[in-house]
């Protein structure tokens, strides 16, 4: 679960919402009796979880059925755009070292590069069927079998087709979202107002605050809450990092967490022990440690960065 370090209801990350909600739906209905917390508050809070959930998973899926219409559509293009330049040179073929055959050319449209976007190719597709739909009725020869001109008439109403499918999932998918951003307003307000009551009636570094989701403030003057852990440091030991730091007194656990190169924290140790060593993972990470006595946590420490050599396992 990510380590929630604010109270910064507004620009919570989804995936922070979550957990904010997750933890609330646990711990509020404990809590409620003591906090004043009304009966339509606790209602909400019991299925928030849930349908934040629902709209992230619907809002996924829309999402997903948006990129996999227009990589489609994209293909066809692609696919569409081969096919004509294939055509344009049976074309130029038949027509070059004839009679007149630059003017028949010109007529088909195919002297010079072939479109890349939608309309153009689609116009260009258009042309050519219609030339050589009039050249066979004036009994011309330089014209392509019906089949091969029906293939590409058909290749340009997919694409056609397929661009405004990708347009309407474009829609569903925003409008999935804004359905998803509703949800985030309307439960910021109420994670605040629950926040706030809690903060009078706790105060606003208490431990208890956890349990609901919010992070505990630390006072810089006084409280009786620790230092900040001192001598923060690493030692690289292939395959394991040991992270340290300088025992202290007043303090009865520490809690260590990494980021990797996001605002997203995870708890990576906690305990009374000021080192802990583990194998991680190839690549960047970065960690920080608080102290924790029975008034509330330190301040951070400084953030340390190390980053996994590539190949070392």
């Amino acid at each position: 679960m990510t380590l929630i370090l604010d109270n910064a209801f507004t620009i919570d990350s989804y995936n922070r919402r979550s957990d904010r909600l997750s933890l609330l739906r646990a711990n509020l209905g404990t809590y409620a009796p003591e906090l004043g917390i009304t009966e339509e508050t606790l209602s909400w809070s019991a299925t928030a979880d849930s349908n934040w959930s629902g709209a992230r998973v619907s809002a996924g899926v829309e999402k997903g059925e948006r990129d996999v219409a227009f990589e489609t559509y994209q293909n066809k293009l692609n696919e569409t755009r081969s096919l004509v330049i294939d055509i344009k040179e049976v074309l130029l073929a038949l027509i070059e070292d004839t009679e007149k055959g630059d003017e028949i050319i010109d007529e088909y449209g195919i002297g010079g590069q072939t479109p890349r976007n939608r309309g153009g190719l689609k116009q260009f597709i258009d042309q050519i069927a219609e030339t050589s739909n009039r050249l066979r009725a004036a009994g011309d020869s330089r014209v392509l079998p019906e089949a091969l001109i029906n293939k590409i008439v058909e290749a340009g109403n997919e694409i056609v087709n397929l661009w405004h499918l990708a347009q309407k999932e474009k829609q569903e998918s925003a409008n999935a979202y804004d359905v998803l951003e509703e949800i985030y307003n309307e439960d910021s307000q109420k994670l605040r107002l629950i926040y706030q009551m809690a903060k009078l009636i706790w105060g606003s570094s208490s431990p208890n605050l956890i349990l609901l989701g919010f992070a505990p403030s630390t006072p810089r003057h006084g409280g009786g809450q620790p230092d900040a852990p001192q001598g923060f440091n690493k030692e690289w030991n292939e395959p394991e990092l040991t992270l340290f730091w300088n025992d202290a007194t007043n303090v009865s656990s520490y809690q260590l967490v990494y980021s990797e190169g996001n605002d997203e924290w995870e708890e990576l140790y906690s305990g009374n022990l000021a080192s802990f060593t583990y194998n991680p993972p190839t690549g960047k990470r970065n960690y920080k440690v608080r102290a924790r006595n029975a008034r509330g946590f330190s301040e951070w420490s400084g953030v340390l960065e190390f980053e996994r050599p590539v190949g070392v396992e």
